[in-house]
């Protein structure tokens, strides 16, 4: 796994923020989206289950993580894949963007409901153009980011929040545009109640 995905993950984010609230693992966490990175994994947790819909990127985890629980869907079947409250955590992690802004805030409605402890979501403030897998994985279709997200979107769904500027790998990340390496990221909590 990337040292700068271990180190800056963002549950690590969140913590420093002080909007971490778990000192202890939790019992299991559902990654949605969940890609080769699978960042959730950084989670102290006796379960992770990791869910995408391109079958290649599961193969490279299930090559990195053989304990993972791998499921091969879209976002869009979480409402009839798990029953409520389902998992401690629920992350969303570089994937709202990916979907129109409907369907985006559909996917955190549903989070709330799968999520026993928490949902924590994470995505570039604004839009960043991508239409390529930068992974080369044949998933571009997957990759193409369709809405931005900011930071008051995510504090008027009951999020605690904290934003960071980081810098994207070097990674060509669309067809036709110079996409800028910086960005500034928003995380997100929303501890259930």
């Amino acid at each position: 796994m990337n040292p700068d995905w271990i180190n800056n993950s963002p549950d690590k984010i969140l913590t420093r923020a002080g909007l971490w609230p778990f000192t202890a693992p939790v019992g299991s966490v559902l990654e949605v989206g969940c890609g080769i990175s699978f960042r959730s994994r950084c989670i102290p947790s006796h379960i992770h289950v990791g869910l995408d819909a391109h079958w290649p990127y599961l193969q490279k985890v299930r090559d990195e993580l053989p304990e993972a629980i791998l499921v091969n869907s879209n976002a869009e079947s979480l409402s009839w894949l798990f029953l409520n409250k389902s998992f401690s955590i629920v992350a969303l992690y570089d994937i709202l963007e990916h979907l129109e802004k409907p369907a985006g805030q559909n996917l955190l409605a549903v989070a709330e409901r799968l999520a026993r402890q928490a949902v924590v979501v994470a995505s570039p403030i604004g839009y960043v153009p991508q239409n390529i897998d930068i992974w080369g994985m044949g998933g571009d279709r997957w990759q193409t980011h369709r809405s931005s997200w900011s930071q008051a979107d995510l504090i008027a769904s009951g999020y605690s929040t904290t934003t960071e500027k980081r810098i994207m790998s070097d990674a060509k990340r669309h067809t036709s545009i110079d996409v800028p390496r910086e960005c500034t990221m928003v995380y997100g909590i929303k501890v259930m109640k």
